[in-house]
């Protein structure tokens, strides 16, 4: 009898517990986290952008102006940005920032050949 309570509850509980486990509310419902991340290059001109601390700020504005006198262009139509900070080419070497994606208040990248890792930059001081 005490064996036949006890698999029955054993039963109980598993039941219960599967229950739980499937109407279990989706911790990613409501927000982005699925969903691909595509870079759209359009969304990147006309801002400004900053990391979070400060390091970096890209001012990438429309007819391939960087900041207030340097130059940007894409390699190769990529996804890799040349910037030439003074708009000469030869004084300051240009710098190459590989874009991963982009949305209408945030984006990704990082500098080419640093080492670093992918920097998120948001178009609002943090």
């Amino acid at each position: 009898m005490k064996q036949q309570k006890l698999t029955t509850l054993i039963l109980f509980l598993a039941s219960a517990m599967t229950c739980l486990y499937s109407c279990k509310k989706d911790d990613n419902s409501g927000d982005n986290n699925n969903t691909t991340k595509t870079l759209d290059k359009a969304k990147l001109v006309g801002k400004k952008w900053y990391n979070e601390s400060g390091t970096y700020t890209h001012d990438i504005r429309a007819n391939n102006v960087y900041s207030s006198g340097g130059t940007w262009q894409w390699k190769n139509n990529s996804d890799t940005m040349i910037v030439d900070l003074d708009g000469s080419g030869s004084v300051h070497p240009s710098i190459e920032w590989k874009f991963f994606w982009s949305s209408d208040h945030e984006m990704a990248c990082r500098q080419v050949g640093t080492g670093t890792s992918e920097i998120l930059f948001k178009d609002q001081p943090w």
